[in-house]
C-alpha cells in the first residue's frame, strides 16, 4: 500500500524526478517510513540522509513533477482506472 505510489503509472524513462512520485501525507506516517514519502527527492539526490529530505523537499518542491495527495487518495485514483 505504501510502495505502490512511488512509482506506478510512471514513466520509465527521463530523470528520477520525472519517473518518480512524492506523496504528501501525516507528519507522523512520514515519520515512521523514515521520510520515504519524498521519494522523489530521495531518488534525485540519493546521498542526501532520511533527515534531510525535508529541508530538500522545500527547496525542490517547485521542480517536482508528480506530487499525491496522499496513499488513500493514489489508491482510490488507481481503482477507479481500474
Amino acid at each position: 500500500l505504501f510502495v505502490l505510489p512511488e512509482h506506478t503509472g510512471l514513466p520509465r524513462s527521463g530523470s528520477q524526478v520525472h519517473r518518480t512520485r512524492t506523496t504528501l501525507t501525516h507528519p507522523f506516517l512520514r515519520a515512521a517510513m523514515w521520510n520515504m514519502p519524498w521519494h522523489a527527492e530521495h531518488h534525485a539526490w540519493p546521498a542526501v540522509p532520511f533527515h534531510a529530505l525535508g529541508r530538500l523537499h522545500e527547496k525542490m518542491r517547485d521542480d517536482l513533477e508528480h506530487v499525491g495527495s496522499g496513499y488513500l487518495a493514489f489508491h482510490a485514483e488507481a481503482l477507479r482506472r481500474s
